[in-house]
């Protein structure tokens, strides 16, 4: 039996260097990276985007305290729009979704994979960062 595509989802991080949660200076870093996720359970990687957030003062520690899961998520969710989500009123990249996974041997189009469920999921180690006490 071959893997079906089943579903999709983000998964959001924070790029660190080293050991290191957040990048020195005023700066936090996020990455997100979107699968396809299939039957039997493997994932197909589709892109990789990301943001930055700026703290006014207190550096990026001090910045992870303030933003909650929530917060995270709807960022997410506006940085994985498509580039023509004001006219397609998509949220995600079907079109290219579908191209991407084509390529990789899949037999699908934009309009079957709309209707499958999409999930944002946050690293433990942005879940433990985004839940830390303050100092």
């Amino acid at each position: 039996m071959t893997a079906r595509i089943v579903g999709f989802y983000a998964l959001c991080d924070v790029r660190s260097g080293g050991e290191a949660s957040v990048v020195p200076g005023n700066r936090l870093d996020f990455t997100v990276d979107e699968f396809a996720r299939l039957s039997d359970g493997e994932p197909v990687p589709l892109r990789e985007l990301g943001w930055s957030s700026v703290a006014s003062a207190g550096g990026a520690a001090t910045l992870a305290l303030y933003l909650t899961e929530e917060q995270v998520v709807g960022s997410v969710r506006n940085v994985v729009l498509p580039d023509d989500a004001e006219t397609s009123n998509d949220e995600h990249p079907w079109q290219e979704f579908a191209a991407t996974l084509t390529e990789k041997g899949f037999s699908t189009t934009a309009d079957e994979l709309r209707g499958l469920p999409y999930e944002v999921v946050l690293s433990p180690r942005l879940r433990a960062l985004l839940s830390a006490p303050a100092p």
